[in-house]
């Protein structure tokens, strides 16, 4: 029998409520895919968001740029983090690097 899951505790005895995110990955598309999981009702917990960025660090060494994944799964409505579909053949980038500073994106109609 496996024991329970406990969270990560700091060495104060508190769990444990940030990441530490690797200096490859931008802050900010990284909030940006939490807002997306949270709006889809699926909001990660910390373990979910250990594990999405390890998947993350394993989909760039096999060669997927990390913010286009995340682009990707935004765009598609993906709850996931996954391998780029429809690579561009000229080795171009995959998806339009969002301005999160631009107001036009979060205008509403």
């Amino acid at each position: 029998n496996n024991p329970p899951y406990s969270p990560p505790l700091r060495g104060d005895g508190k769990i444990k409520t940030k990441i530490k995110l690797p200096g490859w990955l931008d802050s900010e598309l990284w909030q940006a895919f939490k807002e997306h999981r949270q709006r889809l009702r699926k909001p990660m917990t910390l373990k979910a968001e250990q594990l999405n960025l390890a998947k993350l660090k394993k989909l760039k060494k096999q060669g997927n740029d990390p913010a286009a994944v995340i682009n990707q799964s935004i765009e598609r409505g993906w709850q996931g983090l996954f391998a780029l579909k429809d690579k561009p053949k000229d080795g171009g980038p995959y998806l339009p690097v969002i301005e999160y500073d631009d107001p036009d994106i979060y205008a509403n109609p």
